[in-house]
């Protein structure tokens, strides 16, 4: 069901190789916080709320969140540069 839905959607799959372990690690970064910091922290009342939350939180993340990988710059300004 859920890769049927990014497939109507034109969204590419990718699923790791042998020894690409590092393929989606930007990935798991991310959903890792989205859980720790949002979704396991919310008492959501419908998918909407989930929805418009994972929309917010992902604004956060890349527009104003500092990030220690990038040497404490924010996603946005590391891609606009």
């Amino acid at each position: 069901m859920y890769s049927q839905r990014l497939k109507k959607s034109d969204i590419i799959i990718s699923i790791d190789g042998k020894d690409q372990a590092k393929d989606n690690l930007c990935v798991e970064i991310f959903l890792r916080s989205s859980k720790c910091e949002r979704i396991d922290l919310g008492e959501y009342k419908s998918i909407k709320d989930l929805q418009e939350d994972a929309e917010d939180h992902i604004k956060f993340y890349n527009d104003e969140r500092f990030h220690e990988a990038l040497k404490y710059r924010k996603p946005i300004n590391v891609y606009r540069a």
